[in-house]
């Protein structure tokens, strides 16, 4: 699949002849919306599921009510640990969002790096 692309005809066709029962798509929102209101066109009955690349509400504007049902897998959200409560203000007093998908393995890599040259006098 690629970015940008529209017409999932082809692929759509293949899902249904195929019988495919479930779909795990690993991309984005504007060609999982695609994907979505094409199968649903189809008269595919596949279950769907993806990251949270697609999780959001932009794909309910590209498939509508195809989009009903799609699963998406999210990363933890370690902004509701009580525990990181003092992350969290830190965050949110330099106006950052504490909830985004990639800010607590971000935060964890730096600090691994702080750490590391801390160490090493580096």
């Amino acid at each position: 699949i690629t970015a940008g692309e529209k017409d999932f005809s082809t692929l759509v066709a293949r899902l249904k002849k195929e019988n495919i029962d479930f779909v795990y798509y690993g991309g984005y929102h504007p060609e999982m919306g695609q994907i979505l209101r094409q199968a649903r066109a189809a008269g595919l009955k596949t279950q769907f599921m993806g990251p949270e690349g697609v999780g959001n509400a932009s794909l309910s504007n590209i498939a509508g009510d195809a989009a009903e049902g799609m699963l998406v897998t999210m990363p933890k959200r370690y902004d509701q640990d009580p525990a990181n409560k003092g992350i969290v203000d830190a965050l949110k007093a330099d106006k950052k969002d504490p909830s985004g998908p990639y800010v607590w393995i971000t935060y964890a890599a730096v600090q691994s790096l702080a750490t590391a040259l801390e160490r090493t006098g580096s």
